[in-house]
């Protein structure tokens, strides 16, 4: 039995898509993003995809969280991996990067149409994150507190905001580039 915080194989993409159900045999497919992670990284993966597709059923991500912990249950550090990694903006930071590393002077009109989906999401994205909290609330107790460094200052509030909102301790630090 791995100790609580050990790093074991996850396959990377874990999701519906790379799951091939044929007859009797069950085939997990795509292993280019292989890596070594917390074993929660596939568990992640799989229940963002899900949950995004299902408006963000706190009722199915409780599901399948106890579906989850009936063959193993989350430790401590990996169920506060879960909260972060749901309250990060995935999305959004999939389309600045690919702007940012596109070298490009302006943002294709496809690539803005997304960001202001994305915007648009990211409104009820405190809903999100406190649905998902909400899972762990019973089972997990934080210690610690969040450094945020950002050189957007606009941005650094809005986030120590949603800290203070789920009752995340945290500090922010403005920078300039």
């Amino acid at each position: 039995k791995p100790q609580e915080g050990s790093l074991l194989f996850c396959h990377g993409d874990y999701q519906h898509h790379n799951v091939w159900i044929n007859y009797q045999e069950i085939m997990i497919l795509q292993f280019e993003k292989f890596m070594t992670d917390l074993p929660c990284r596939d568990l992640y993966l799989f229940m963002r995809k899900l949950l995004e597709k299902n408006n963000w059923d706190s009722s199915l991500g409780k599901e399948i969280l106890e579906i989850y912990e009936k063959e193993r249950e989350l430790p401590f550090i990996e169920r506060i991996s879960m909260v972060y990694r749901f309250a990060y903006p995935e999305k959004f930071w999939k389309i600045a990067n690919y702007y940012f590393n596109s070298k490009k002077s302006f943002m294709p009109e496809k690539n803005m149409e997304k960001l202001e989906k994305v915007l648009e999401q990211e409104k009820n994205s405190l809903n999100r994150i406190k649905s998902i909290t909400k899972l762990y609330r019973h089972k997990t107790h934080m210690t610690g507190k969040i450094l945020h460094v950002d050189s957007d200052e606009k941005y650094l509030n809005k986030c120590l905001k949603l800290y203070e909102q789920l009752s995340l301790p945290a500090y922010g630090v403005y920078m300039s580039e």
